[in-house]
């Protein structure tokens, strides 16, 4: 049996969600939340991340043997690339050269992985990812301090399409994941992740607005934007316009991956903030579709994740984990090169 960790570490929170590989099939271990404390920097005693990853870790003795981790949204860069071969020995020759002109970072100082998304002929169109050394190296620091070196780096809402490995997720579909520092929207169709583009307005940017309208501390303005919602507030509505807006241009931008899919018909809003009352409303008005929370289907493995904990909070850390089992869909992993996972015999 194989323990699989998914772990989503947001600015907000941390979420793991466990999975055991057997020879049957995919269980359901443990999903597992907990709130990340910024570090003080005139606080020697405040707790680093990886110390608060070490002690979430220890608490619910979560399994370190294989995790699987992402890195943020807003620190990789996307391209979907039309390619007139198909071959994979060419696709990962050109693939890197094809990104270069169109991203503002030197190819030596990027990790580069890609995945082949629609291929006709003999043509092939991929999503290519790039992200920079430095911040893979960061983060693969981090989670070695804490002792959960993963053996797969993904990009956070492209491994999302991996959550149909586990439940059908028919159509095309459109993941709107608003987070507390950012939302990152992904677009998914048949098991492949199309496109992907992360918007810095989140929940933090509705507190913000919350304690600039009603004059209160952060702590109060937070308090006040999960109990009553943010319908009374109008800063926080002009902040829900801009995120409209920005959804709407994405919309456009990828109207060349939506190409000979499925209509999208409704967003699918997941995330911390998409918990806060009335959030699916105030979005559907904004973007002229019908949106629905996530949720995890009925059934043995539906019913276990339900039990455990909100689709909402761990869809991310779910398809995560899913991404170590057999029935993984997502095929990227920027631990390559330097980076490389490597086995101590």
């Amino acid at each position: 049996m194989r323990r699989i960790l998914g772990l989503d570490l947001g600015s907000h929170a941390i979420k793991a969600v466990e999975l055991r590989q057997t020879l049957r099939g995919v269980e359901v271990g443990q999903l597992r939340s907990v709130t990340v404390h910024e570090a003080a920097a005139d606080d020697a005693e405040s707790p680093s991340l990886p110390q608060q990853l070490q002690r979430f870790a220890a608490l619910y003795r979560l399994p370190a043997e294989y995790v699987v981790a992402a890195l943020p949204g807003d620190r990789v860069t996307t391209r979907r690339l039309a390619l007139p071969f198909r071959e994979r020995r060419r696709l990962a020759q050109a693939v890197p050269f094809e990104l270069e002109g169109q991203m503002p970072f030197a190819l030596e100082d990027v990790m580069v992985d890609w995945d082949v998304v629609r291929d006709e002929g003999s043509r092939a169109e991929v999503i290519a990812l790039a992200a920079p050394r430095a911040e893979v190296g960061r983060q693969l620091e981090t989670l070695r301090e804490a002792g959960l070196e993963p053996r797969t780096l993904e990009a956070e809402g492209l491994a999302l399409a991996n959550l149909a490995a586990l439940f059908p997720q028919p159509g095309t579909k459109l993941y709107v994941d608003m987070g507390h520092r950012k939302t990152t929207l992904t677009l998914c169709a048949g098991g492949k992740a199309l496109a992907m583009r992360t918007i810095p307005i989140a929940g933090r940017a509705l507190t913000q607005a919350v304690a600039q309208e009603r004059r209160l501390v952060w702590n109060e303005a937070e308090g006040v934007k999960c109990d009553e919602g943010i319908q009374s507030c109008a800063a926080a509505h002009f902040v829900m316009d801009r995120l409209g807006r920005e959804i709407m241009r994405t919309l456009g931008g990828f109207e060349s991956a939506l190409a000979g899919q499925a209509p999208l018909e409704e967003l699918t809003l997941l995330g911390g903030s998409a918990r806060l009352h009335g959030m699916d409303e105030l979005l559907a008005e904004r973007v002229g579709l019908p949106v629905v929370r996530m949720t995890f289907p009925r059934g043995e493995a539906g019913s276990a994740l339900v039990a455990g904990g909100d689709p909402l909070l761990f869809s991310n850390a779910l398809a995560l984990a899913l991404r170590g089992t057999l029935r993984a869909t997502t095929r990227m992993n920027l631990r390559r090169e330097e980076f490389a996972y490597r086995v101590d015999l």
